[in-house]
């Protein structure tokens, strides 16, 4: 596999890489990277559930996690889709207790999906050609496409879960995860259209020089 020199230092290729590390670290989330949710619930009171006390909820990617006060965080088991609440983490039997459910997280898998298409992009606009380049700006609109998609289902989920846990004197944001994605998404629409004109532009400069010289064979 060859790559062009050159292409390592446009301005397409360096949006294309922001837009991958973006999206790979979002995609990794919860509950390996604790930092990465895509939202958080915080509860300003107290929310106890047979003796211990919840201060926050996080919905990441794979897994949501209860931090409980004192006692570090229970996670639900990685998976494509899972349930968040209470009852995820506690042998409560209270009908009462809000949760999401999986098909309001299952979704999220198109993050990871766009990461990698976002690769592929990337692979083929470090490469010479302009098949190559029109084949990166192609992938470059499509993985914007998946990447919208999913931060639609990240904004669809932090609404859910500000609605289910609404109760007073709680708060709930979009977390580093749920920002991420969004720079993913501008930084891949803005790829896409720079890798197609560097390798327009490099075309017709070969064309151009081609020509050129041609005239001193005569």
């Amino acid at each position: 596999m060859k790559f062009e020199r050159s292409a390592l230092y446009s301005p397409g290729t360096i949006f294309l890489v922001v837009a991958f590390l973006a999206a790979f670290l979002a995609s990794i989330s919860l509950p390996t990277l604790p930092a990465l949710e895509i939202a958080r619930t915080r509860f300003n009171t107290i929310l106890a559930v047979d003796g211990v006390t919840i201060d926050e909820m996080r919905t990441g990617v794979w897994s949501g996690c209860a931090y409980i006060h004192g006692n570090g965080r229970k996670c639900t088991t990685a998976a494509v889709g899972y349930d968040i609440g209470v009852l995820s983490f506690f042998d409560a039997d209270d009908d009462d207790v809000k949760v999401i459910g999986k098909s309001w997280t299952r979704g999220l898998i198109l993050l990871p999906v766009a990461t990698f298409f976002t690769l592929i992009s990337l692979i083929f606009a470090l490469m010479p050609g302009v098949f190559n380049g029109l084949v990166a700006s192609a992938m470059s609109f499509f993985s914007s496409l998946v990447m919208l998609l999913a931060f639609i289902v990240e904004i669809i989920l932090l609404l859910r879960q500000k609605d289910k846990f609404g109760i007073p004197g709680a708060s709930t944001h979009a977390g580093a995860g749920f920002w991420l994605t969004f720079i993913s998404l501008i930084f891949l629409f803005v790829s896409g259209c720079t890798v197609c004109i560097r390798h327009r532009r490099s075309k017709g400069e070969d064309i151009e020089m081609g020509s050129f010289f041609r005239r001193f064979r005569r």
